[in-house]
């Protein structure tokens, strides 16, 4: 019976520590997703400064999502993707490389979550 309820203990142990052990995994992934984005954010203005008009072009392909042109209004419509602002929360990050710590609601956020 007792050794019957520490098998059962350790299998919710292996099951908390996976659970613990996925979740760190995520947050590392986000961290380098989020520091990716941060830095690509920062540095497009001087990016795009100093690129030849072939890398120009990728850059512009990475925040452009869409182009079309309607010749007879003569109008180009561009749509673009959906990039966070740069906020001192943003730069801090970036220099500090730390994850998040709190939750970003929309208000706090300009409605862009």
């Amino acid at each position: 019976e007792r050794l019957q309820e520490l098998e059962k203990q350790r299998e919710e142990l292996e099951i908390r520590l996976l659970s613990v052990e996925t979740q760190k995994s995520a947050d590392t992934e986000f961290r380098d997703s989020a520091r990716a984005v941060a830095s690509f954010i920062l540095g497009f203005e001087e990016s795009f400064r100093n690129a030849t008009l072939f890398n120009k072009k990728a850059l512009l392909k990475k925040v452009i999502s869409n182009v079309v042109v309607d010749r007879k209004q003569s109008l180009i419509h561009l749509s673009t993707r959906l990039i966070p602002p740069v906020t001192p929360t943003l730069e801090y990050l970036l220099k500090k490389e730390t994850a998040a710590t709190k939750v970003v609601t929309a208000g706090c956020s300009g409605g862009r979550t």
